[in-house]
């Protein structure tokens, strides 16, 4: 557990694992939906979706039902775009 922990934030203050270079390189699309607790920051996730080329932001995705039914419908769509 100890050497996982250490693997997984090795790259303190950015994301787990994984550099600022690594997400620049990624093309796959991403849809990112930044957290609100500390082990999900947003700022992170905003800085992931500024790196990667394919990356799309959506925010704030759960603060009304509203939203939450909107967010809902982004996802089925983002995945209906990007599957084969």
């Amino acid at each position: 557990m100890e050497a996982f922990g250490r693997e997984m934030w090795r790259h303190e203050g950015f994301v787990g694992s994984v550099s600022r270079d690594a997400v620049r390189s990624m093309r796959m699309p991403m849809l990112v939906m930044p957290g609100v607790d500390e082990g999900h920051p947003a700022a992170i996730a905003r800085d992931v979706a500024s790196l990667a080329p394919a990356a799309e932001l959506w925010e704030p995705w759960r603060s009304t039902p509203a939203r939450v039914a909107e967010t809902v419908f982004r996802v089925r769509e983002f995945l209906r775009r990007h599957s084969t």
